[in-house]
């Protein structure tokens, strides 16, 4: 039985305060994004610290409100996971439904493989939030077929809902005109601690055995190298 609910697909209008929402625009006017069909790319512009085009400071301050707001609906505290990515659609383009973190994993020729998008880290995303910046194209409808469901937002609309497979969505065709949106993917603190220390650590993983008294005196940056073993019988054994 599903327990998922529509009403976590979360609008919210007129997201961005004025100024800010034309310096995005003004981002997408002033930026050469292409996209090549013959080759599937897509046209799209990722702003992190180390590339910020400019806008890292406009972006950062989008991100903190943009988290916020997913944070307070859902009573996880969420963080980036992949950078702002300002993303322009041409006509022609679709995507077929999906849901972004529960990709499944399954092993062809040899390989590991990660549906849909054939990447480890999509399994870390807990949330996408997108920033529909325009409306004047045809086609482009976001759409959740579980619950025959398709919105074509407003200009300076915020929407945003949970990774799951509850909240499987593609996106029509763009018939004409150009779809322009901000898109984040987010993620729990506690996963963004355990993928930059755990997944990302190109240290062999260790276990050190701590005391129990060291365990509560030390505060320790754990990571691949640095890790305990907290199990209070086999600190007993060790400590003996």
């Amino acid at each position: 039985m599903r327990t998922a609910n529509p009403d976590n697909i979360c609008r919210v209008k007129n997201f961005l305060p004025p100024d800010k929402f034309l310096k995005f625009k003004h981002f997408f006017d002033t930026q050469d994004m292409y996209c090549d069909q013959g080759i599937k790319e897509r046209a799209m512009i990722t702003v992190t610290k180390g590339c910020d085009y400019g806008i890292y400071e406009v972006v950062e301050e989008y991100l903190s409100d943009v988290c916020g707001v997913v944070s307070q609906r859902f009573g996880l505290g969420v963080t980036d996971f992949s950078g702002t990515c300002f993303r322009k659609w041409y006509p022609g383009e679709h995507q077929p439904p999906h849901s972004d973190c529960e990709a499944i994993i399954y092993e062809q020729d040899d390989l590991m493989k990660c549906d849909p998008f054939y990447n480890f880290s999509s399994i870390f995303l807990e949330y996408a939030a997108i920033c529909y910046l325009n409306d004047d194209y045809e086609g482009g409808e976001i759409y959740f077929p579980d619950y025959d469901l398709s919105i074509k937002p407003e200009p300076n609309e915020l929407l945003f809902f949970p990774g799951t497979r509850f909240y499987m969505h593609g996106v029509k065709e763009v018939t004409s005109g150009n779809r322009m949106v901000v898109q984040n993917f987010l993620t729990t603190n506690k996963l963004r601690y355990l993928w930059e220390k755990f997944i990302q650590g190109e240290e062999s993983l260790n276990f050190i055995n701590y005391s129990q008294e060291e365990m509560f005196t030390n505060k320790v940056d754990f990571n691949r190298s640095n890790l305990p073993y907290t199990s209070p019988y086999r600190l007993a054994i060790y400590d003996s």
